[in-house]
């Protein structure tokens, strides 16, 4: 008998699409359970089905079944999804009590269209209904829990499904009783829809595959500023006010201030483009409000604090530029002053501000970098952010001072800027990344080849793809903001105790693989495998200046208080590693031992570094020349460390290999359309910077040097990465060798 004509309200609910095959799609099975529980499927009772009759029944059970559609790793689940999204379906069940450590089969279901899917191991097969030819994803002693990664990272058009809708039914039965099948009802519902990315509503607590309706409310008064041309007097600042059209009472609520351009001279909060991205945040769930403030025309008189600033950093004789110079700061100030006022109204109305991000155009994107990176560095009391966007501005740096000092742990950050823009230089947004890429800091750089200066140059959201991604220049905005607006801050209130905790302290050129590890991890088979960083840029990052550092030292002293963490990985080099070429580095003694009294089987990892600056060499062999014996200074300090402390498990992790073996090969013409040039865009390139930050094939090969020294697997024996041409697990398993020898 066909099972599936017994499932309620199917035919009723699915629609067909013609190109629909799940055949190719990879799933890993068994991954970590994602960072938000998914939510329970909507059954008051789970269904138990005679598979010999084919007939269901809603008896009473204890059994549960979850599951849930996310685009963020688990911080939140969504019922619609993009089919250009990377999206991972999870699930899990409770078993009932008396069925916990019995043998038992899993079962999961896929339905799209009217075609059906059955999981077997890691890989969906087409199922024709039947009893007798369905197959589990596992067969397995159960736990009280289990839980089940559907898909992972699965972009839905490659994989044949431009639009539909997929049910995913999870289930289980104990092998000594295969008369039952116990299941949910109710599936996981995806619905797959061009176009989604504009309009996911996840963050007020209502999920739609429609855009909010917005509600605005104009020229409410924010605050007053004293201008004094053509008189003096107090001048009414203005915002206007985007919401979803819902009741935000209660909820946590991602808030977008957007700050109009025009030279500081002219421009307003009703700017079209503007408008209309205020309307695109509110239609996703966010409060955006965009501003008006005092012009340089009007003579701002600025606030005691302001005017000391400006008197602190303005020189110019020029009358004009002194008079923009003054609008700049009037901006600034009264960008505070309209998000004191967003403050107060989130207590008013009943809601947090969960997350604050800037926006701004040109003397807009200007005031929101001084804003977001600089003040603090002067004194003054502003709000945390969690992502500026930059639209072709730039910004104001003090020489002398080097101020403002972007910091690994401000707003992650996104410029789009025009090669060909006369008014504010594309190189600004170059360097401005450059300095972010050094330390660490999230971040994209969107160029338009050939675009000037402005929205309508810069043709945001125009229907071609930007960069083959599927997704306009705008849209790559407003996902950029979506994650960054999502990501956690600061250490953990607690490191799970049944997970393989590892804690990687240092800078950047580590950052990278300690970040692609715990994928690796999963998709290896190490599921309980969990990643924490405490980043600091470079020299910064070293073990000395860590532990010297008071907040870095008590945020990983934090961790390790937990006694969970399992591996502690460090990044070379300490000043006095290099002093002492090589002799000590009292910092790793001094977190080791730290490490190793909280949890005496914490593993010590040190992890070597490639040179910096990899374009002042002229071949890969100069590059190469030396670094062998630098390592080996390292594995020595590596064994003097094991020494005295003979019980812990210390272990070097040499990716430096990797990056000299790839960049032979690179030079030899081993790497094919892989890469294009030693360093540009991280798709085709070694490096993505002249400071020498790993591209992407750089970070998947050093990933698995790390997946090696923490979990033991050879780089042949990982999964293959369809993504490159060139087998790189064959580069990473001759790097091992060649650290080795």
């Amino acid at each position: 008998m066909n099972i599936m004509t017994n499932y309620p309200t199917l035919a009723s609910t699915i629609y067909h699409t013609a190109r629909a095959s799940l055949l190719p799609v990879m799933v890993t099975m068994f991954a970590n359970t994602a960072a938000a529980q998914p939510p329970q499927l909507a059954v008051t009772s789970a269904s138990v089905i005679d598979p010999f009759t084919g007939e269901s029944s809603f008896q009473p059970t204890t059994a549960e079944f979850y599951a849930g559609a996310s685009i963020d790793e688990g911080l939140s689940y969504i019922s619609c999804v993009d089919p250009l999204d990377s999206v991972d379906l999870e699930s899990s069940l409770v078993v009932e009590n008396d069925h916990v450590g019995s043998a038992g089969n899993i079962y999961v279901v896929a339905i799209q269209g009217e075609e059906s899917y059955m999981l077997v191991g890691d890989v969906f097969h087409p199922w024709d209904g039947l009893v007798d030819s369905l197959e589990p994803v596992a067969t397995k002693t159960l736990q009280a829990t289990e839980t089940i990664s559907v898909l992972d990272q699965v972009q839905f058009e490659p994989a044949g499904i431009e639009q539909g809708e997929l049910a995913i039914y999870i289930g289980y039965e104990l092998i000594s009783d295969s008369d039952k099948i116990y299941y949910s009802a109710t599936p996981l519902r995806v619905s797959i829809v061009p176009g989604a990315v504009a309009s996911r509503s996840r963050y007020v607590g209502v999920d739609s595959c429609s855009p909010y309706a917005v509600k605005r409310t104009s020229a409410i008064i924010y605050g007053t500023g004293t201008v004094t041309s053509p008189a003096t007097a107090e001048f009414d600042l203005l915002l206007d006010l985007y919401v979803p059209d819902v009741d935000l009472s209660g909820k946590k609520v991602p808030s977008m201030v957007i700050i109009h351009g025009g030279g500081f001279n002219s421009g307003s909060r009703s700017q079209p483009a503007l408008v209309d991205y205020a309307k695109r945040f509110a239609a996703q769930g966010y409060l955006a409000i965009s501003i008006d403030y005092r012009l340089a025309p009007q003579v701002p008189e600025l606030s005691p604090q302001f005017a000391s600033f400006y008197d602190q950093s303005v020189s110019t004789e020029v009358a004009t530029e002194a008079q923009q110079a003054l609008g700049m700061f009037a901006a600034m100030e009264d960008s505070l002053k309209a998000m004191a006022w967003l403050e107060n109204y989130a207590q008013e109305q009943g809601f947090e501000i969960s997350a604050l991000g800037l926006l701004g155009g040109s003397a807009g994107a200007v005031t929101a970098l001084n804003v977001g990176y600089g003040l603090n560095d002067y004194g003054f009391n502003v709000p945390e952010f969690k992502v500026v966007v930059n639209h072709w501005g730039n910004l104001a740096i003090d020489q002398e001072s080097s101020r403002p000092s972007i910091t690994a742990d401000e707003a992650a950050l996104i410029s789009v800027h025009g090669t060909d823009d006369p008014t504010v230089l594309y190189s600004g947004s170059v360097e401005i990344h450059a300095r972010a890429n050094a330390i660490g800091l999230t971040n994209e750089l969107i160029t338009s080849e050939g675009a000037g200066h402005g929205f309508g140059a810069n043709q945001l959201w125009d229907s071609e793809s930007f960069a083959g991604s599927g997704y306009t220049k705008g849209e790559r905005v407003l996902n950029f903001v979506n994650a960054a607006m999502l990501a956690p801050s600061g250490p953990p209130e607690e490191v799970y105790a049944d997970q393989y905790n590892v804690l990687y302290i240092g800078h950047s050129f580590g950052k990278t693989f300690a970040e692609k590890l715990e994928t690796f991890a999963h998709d290896t088979g190490f599921v309980d495998h969990a990643s924490y960083i405490e980043l600091s840029g470079g020299a910064s990052g070293a073990p000395d200046a860590l532990w010297a550092d008071d907040g870095h030292r008590e945020n990983i002293k934090a961790y390790l208080d937990t006694g969970e963490i399992d591996v502690l990985i460090m990044i070379c080099c300490s000043v006095e590693f290099v002093e002492t070429g090589g002799e000590s580095d009292e910092a790793i003694w001094n977190f080791a031992s730290y490490a190793l009294a909280k949890n005496p089987a914490t593993r010590i990892g040190l992890s070597w570094l490639w040179r910096d600056f990899p374009q002042n060499y002229a071949s890969a062999e100069e590059y190469r020349d030396g670094a062998d014996e630098g390592y080996a200074l390292w594995v020595n300090l590596a064994n003097d460390l094991s020494a005295d402390f003979p019980d812990a498990d210390v272990f070097t992790i040499n990716h430096a290999e990797v990056v000299y073996d790839l960049r032979d090969a690179y030079e030899a013409g081993e790497l094919g359309g892989d890469v294009a040039q030693l360093t540009g865009p991280s798709r085709n390139s070694i490096f993505v910077d002249e400071k020498g930050h790993a591209g992407n094939i750089t970070k998947d090969t050093g990933t698995l040097i790390w997946l090696h020294a923490v979990h033991g697997v050879e780089p042949n024996d990982a999964p293959a990465f369809p993504q490159w041409e060139t087998d790189i697990r064959t580069i990473a398993q001759a790097a091992l060798e060649n650290a080795d020898q």
